[in-house]
């Protein structure tokens, strides 16, 4: 899977924006939860991106780097 630059900027963004809001705007606990629940959404789509590329990158390790003797 191709890294997503465009998600990780979106994701930046909402995070900045839920920050003002918490130092702005936020005047109960509810609206704490309310932000935090968007925080841990954001993060939880930044963890997902970093582990998807893990996945795709967790056999790197095993390339060949010798002619296979099998080969024409």
């Amino acid at each position: 899977m191709k890294f997503d630059v465009s998600l990780v900027s979106r994701m930046s963004d909402e995070i900045e924006e839920s920050g003002k809001r918490i130092r702005e705007m936020v005047n109960s606990p509810e609206e704490l939860k309310s932000e935090v629940q968007k925080l841990e959404s954001s993060l939880q789509s930044l963890k997902s991106l970093t582990e998807e590329n893990n996945a795709a990158g967790a056999n790197a390790n095993t390339t060949q780097t010798y002619p296979d003797q099998n080969q024409s």
